[in-house]
Formats: C-alpha cells, sequence, structure tokens
C-alpha cells in the first residue's frame, strides 16, 4: 500500500512539472511553509524543530518543539522568511505509595528562526536563490523526582540558549498554481550553552555549567511545501 501510496505522488509529481504553475516573487507575495517528507514518510510537516538534549546524574533533558513558517516578498524577487518555535510539555508520575511526593516533570521553549533570500534566477516554474539567516532557541525545564526521604522531592532546573548563523542556496519549483516544492543546503555555525542547578530537598543549591558547544559545517533541509496565496 505505502509503494502505491508513492507511486501515486511520483505520478502526481510528474503531471505537475506538466502543467506547473508561474513563479511566485513579486512584491506582496507570501506563503506558509511546510517541512514535505518525501516519498518514505509522506506528510507535511511543521517547517522548522528545534531539539536539546542533556543528561546528567539524575536529570535528563530531552525535548523537542516546532515551528510555523511563513514568506513574504518585500520586493520582486527579494524575500524574508521567518519561523516562531514554541512547545511546552509537563509530566507528573504518581507515587506508588500513597502519602510519598510525586515526581514531576515540566519543559518549554521557544525561539525565532529568521532569513532573507535573493532570487538569482527564475525560468518559468523554476526559481533558484541564495541567502542568509539568524537563529536562537531557549529551552527550560524543571524535574522533582523523589529525594531520600520518599515524602519529598529534590529539584533540577535547566536552561540552554543556543544560536547560529548561516549561508544558504537552493531552488524552488512551482508544481501547481500556488503550489511550489524547494530544498536548500546551508553552511553556517551554531553556539549552545547552559546550566543546571541541582537542589537536593532541604539542601544547598549546586549550579553546574554545561558544556559550550560550537559546530561549524554543512547541513541540508528537507523539501519546503509551500502555499501562497
Amino acid at each position: 500500500m505505502k509503494r502505491l501510496i508513492s507511486l501515486l505522488l511520483v505520478l502526481l509529481v510528474i503531471a505537475g512539472v506538466t502543467y506547473a504553475g508561474d513563479a511566485l516573487t513579486s512584491k506582496g507575495d507570501k506563503a506558509l511553509l511546510f517541512q514535505f517528507g518525501g516519498l518514505s514518510n509522506l506528510g507535511a510537516n511543521a517547517y522548522t524543530s528545534a531539539t536539546k538534549s542533556v543528561p546528567s546524574e539524575r536529570y535528563t533533558y530531552d525535548f523537542t518543539m516546532y515551528g510555523l513558517g511563513m514568506k513574504y516578498y518585500f520586493a520582486d524577487d527579494f524575500a524574508g522568511t521567518g519561523s516562531l518555535l514554541f512547545g511546552m510539555k509537563s509530566t507528573t508520575k504518581k507515587a506508588d505509595v500513597a502519602g510519598d511526593a510525586d515526581t514531576k516533570d515540566s519543559k518549554m521553549g521557544f525561539g525565532l528562526d529568521l532569513g532573507l533570500k535573493s532570487n538569482m534566477m527564475k525560468s518559468g516554474p523554476f526559481v533558484a536563490f541564495i541567502g542568509g539567516g539568524i537563529n536562537f532557541v531557549y529551552f527550560s525545564g524543571t524535574y522533582e523526582p523523589q529525594a531520600t526521604d520518599h515524602t519529598k522531592n529534590d529539584k533540577y532546573e535547566s536552561s540552554a540558549m543556543d544560536f547560529g548563523l548561516n549561508g544558504l542556496v537552493g531552488f524552488e519549483y512551482f508544481i501547481y498554481d500556488r503550489i511550489s516544492l524547494g530544498a536548500e543546503y546551508r553552511l553556517g555555525f551554531t553556539t549552545s550553552s547552559g546550566s543546571i542547578d541541582a537542589t537536593p530537598d532541604g539542601g544547598t543549591t549546586t549550579k553546574s555549567d554545561l558544556p559550550s558547544e560550537i559546530n561549524i559545517g554543512f547541513s541540508t533541509v528537507s523539501f519546503t511545501l509551500a502555499a501562497y496565496w
């Protein structure tokens, strides 16, 4: 069944090449952006996402949040993109024994991903572009497991921030009127820093800095599906 669906999608794309729409790159054109799963994982997903994993002796922060993406042409062939990321999750695990403390785990994050794109070449439904972007993401979490005295809780509080800059080159192809598929390569760097505060129940808070990280290199963005209006 999955292969049949994939084949139908290929036929739709081929049909789109035959009946492709005109590229929308004029001042005022705007679009909602989605990540397109491709043939092996059909579906349109959030445009951007961010994941943070912070393991420690008793506390593990592992959280993913997703973003809503948009594109807007400020001038002919010159567009801005933006994605607002936000997520929140709270879990309470009830104690096995009545009167003991519950285990609580709450996580939250938000961020922005902003970019500018300038079209280098346009031919019918095909557009090639270059650009650059900036992004930051903030994560925080609180974990309260049972202390030595099972009627009380220890407390772990973490916070982390990621910041990045990138240059990019890519393409966009309008398979139908107001619908396009695109992809891009990115070259950039990201930095990451943060800390964890550990407070034993009734004890003194100990602050530990997370390892600072710097990453430089290429990355690929999966196919982007854009719906214009």
